[in-house]
């Protein structure tokens, strides 16, 4: 318990460096930050997860993938699978979150990622919007979202080499925002 509460106190602590990670363990740990609600709606969640240390910045990671997940749980009334994957690719790390709620609208894909854009009653919608924001500027990824035919899938793709002193928040860095 007193660790739960230790990892949420860092949770929202920026790191001015970024450390070498690993992904599978986050993941398992933003599957046990919202496990609560996933046995209440008793969703089957099947894990594809590869052991893979990445250089980055943790407590980011672990805020995108908390959110890409409570979508997914969101999204279903009772039962259902989330299926997440993490893969290794040549020089890539992809990490897919794929769930069988209700989906999202054709005409509202393209919006998910802006700001104040939301589906639900009780959101600011920011979740998704500040998910990109980390992956993009900060993890210097990407993340695309996919229609299924029930469903929905989120797939973030993270460079697997990083420079060893990689950080986003330095100026005239190479992989500094311009």
């Amino acid at each position: 318990m007193s660790e739960t509460i230790d990892d949420f106190r860092t949770f929202y602590q920026p790191k001015a460096e970024s450390e070498k990670v690993n992904l599978k363990e986050l993941i398992l740990k933003s599957i046990d930050f919202i496990d609560s609600a996933i046995q209440k709606k008793e969703i089957k969640v099947i894990k594809e997860l590869e052991n893979i240390e990445l250089k980055l910045y943790g407590n980011e990671f672990l805020q995108v993938i908390i959110n890409l997940i409570k979508n997914a749980v969101d999204s279903m009334s009772k039962g259902g699978t989330i299926i997440i994957k993490l893969k290794k690719r040549e020089n890539q790390i992809v990490i897919s979150i794929k769930d069988n709620g209700v989906g999202i609208d054709k005409e509202l894909i393209t919006k998910v990622f802006d700001p104040y854009f939301t589906t639900k009653k009780d959101s600011m919608g920011l979740g998704l919007y500040m998910s990109k924001m980390i992956i993009e500027r900060h993890l210097k990824g990407t993340i695309k979202i996919e229609r299924l035919k029930k469903g929905t899938k989120f797939s973030i793709y993270l460079k697997a080499i990083r420079e060893e002193n990689y950080s986003p928040f330095i100026k005239n860095h190479p992989n500094s925002e311009k």
